[in-house]
């Protein structure tokens, strides 16, 4: 496998300085180097606004914007300011963090009317950069950053996330940048007896499988929406079980609450070969 060199930017309203480092190490296995430009602290603004800024001076593959509702003092403002990054950023995936209150607000009852509620800007924050996003290929929204933070790290040094925080946003960064590379996951490979549903099939048969829309069975129909998702995505999704075939595609076909149909599969091998060989066969 080539190495493939990256070069990205970091914007953030907070210290995350560690965090380059842990999606380094993330990629290592993966083949991919990323060189960063990391925005002096608080100076965002700065940065975008200046067309000789570092940040422009070479190519960059992706660019993360990370910013703190609470750090924001004019919402119009930072909508205009995501606007200028991404008429500046080239061809560069913009890559932007929904936000959310770190606390809960202190009146709920006026949180969705008072126009200084956190609650109220950050929804009407994040609908402006979904916009944005819908108007360009390369802007992408994602979810807000773990909530995982310790007061004690922000007031001493402007850090609001704590480690599990960081390690989970910079697990974030990096599937986002596997994705640029063509090196993310592609396919699911899953077995059906207590995967897809509960209990085993040529045992019960298809009527005795668990697998609901309600009850602790419902768990294995949202574990088949998720894969859903997943194929929307354009992840292939490969059955692979020692059952009977026929058994298996009359469960697939016909069970009530099933969600996965024989045709969303790529392919299915329900026989009772060992799993390893049957891969290898959907794998050529």
């Amino acid at each position: 496998m080539s190495m493939l060199h990256f070069s990205c930017g970091l914007l953030a309203s907070h210290t995350l300085e560690p965090v380059p480092a842990l999606v380094n190490r993330s990629l290592a296995s993966d083949g991919i180097e990323v060189k960063w430009f990391v925005a002096p602290f608080n100076q965002i603004d700065q940065t975008v606004l200046d067309e000789r800024s570092d940040l422009f001076a070479v190519h960059r593959d992706a660019v993360f914007l990370i910013v703190a509702v609470e750090d924001i003092t004019d919402d119009g403002q930072f909508v205009d300011l995501v606007q200028a990054l991404i008429k500046r950023a080239g061809l560069a995936k913009i890559f932007v963090h929904a936000m959310w209150p770190r606390e809960p607000e202190a009146n709920p009852l006026l949180a969705s009317r008072s126009i200084l509620s956190l609650f109220r800007r950050s929804t009407n924050l994040n609908a402006g950069l979904v916009r944005l996003a819908d108007a360009s290929d390369r802007v992408f929204i994602l979810d807000p950053a773990s909530s995982k933070t310790d007061p004690r790290f922000f007031y001493l040094a402007k850090m609001r996330l704590d480690k599990e925080g960081m390690d989970s946003l910079a697990e974030t960064w990096a599937r986002c940048l596997r994705a640029i590379a063509g090196r993310s996951k592609k396919c699911i490979a899953l077995d059906f007896d207590d995967t897809l549903w509960r209990g085993v099939l040529g045992d019960v048969g298809v009527s005795g499988i668990g697998l609901s829309d309600d009850g602790p069975d419902r768990a294995f129909q949202d574990f088949q929406r998720l894969l859903l998702v997943y194929r929307d995505q354009g992840i292939l999704l490969v059955g692979c079980s020692k059952n009977d075939p026929e058994l298996a595609l009359d469960a697939l076909a016909e069970h009530p609450h099933m969600l996965l149909r024989p045709d969303c599969f790529a392919a299915i091998r329900a026989n009772w070969q060992d799993k390893a060989t049957n891969l290898i066969e959907i794998a050529n």
